[in-house]
């Protein structure tokens, strides 16, 4: 139960900072020290941290990206485990894919 709570505080508080930051602002789910950054030529999210999100190949939005990572978080949350997902990036036959997932519980989604 109290994994549960836990679990459910992260989501919640995931979403919560993502507004409180402002609409165009998204904290990096991979290092959560970076704020990420659409490039000059909006085509790209970036973070320092290494992560590259192509917008323009595959027709994504940050506002899209956001409410991924937002289900992400709720979906963990509804099983009940309170322990933290965990963001990387896979990349399988030219196309970058980043992901959530929890070793505790076996939860895995891809995010975009």
């Amino acid at each position: 139960e109290d994994f549960e709570a836990a679990g459910l505080q992260d989501a919640v508080n995931a979403v919560e900072g993502m507004q409180a930051a402002g609409d165009d602002a998204l904290l990096c789910p991979v290092c959560k020290a970076h704020w990420i950054v659409q490039s000059n030529d909006m085509r790209v999210l970036l973070c320092p941290c290494g992560l590259r999100l192509d917008l323009q190949d595959d027709a994504l939005t940050p506002d899209f990206v956001k409410a991924r990572l937002s289900e992400a978080y709720e979906e963990h949350a509804e099983r009940g485990c309170g322990q933290q997902l965990v963001f990387g990036t896979k990349g399988d036959y030219g196309i970058t894919t980043l992901c959530a997932s929890c070793e505790y519980c076996q939860f895995m989604t891809i995010v975009v």
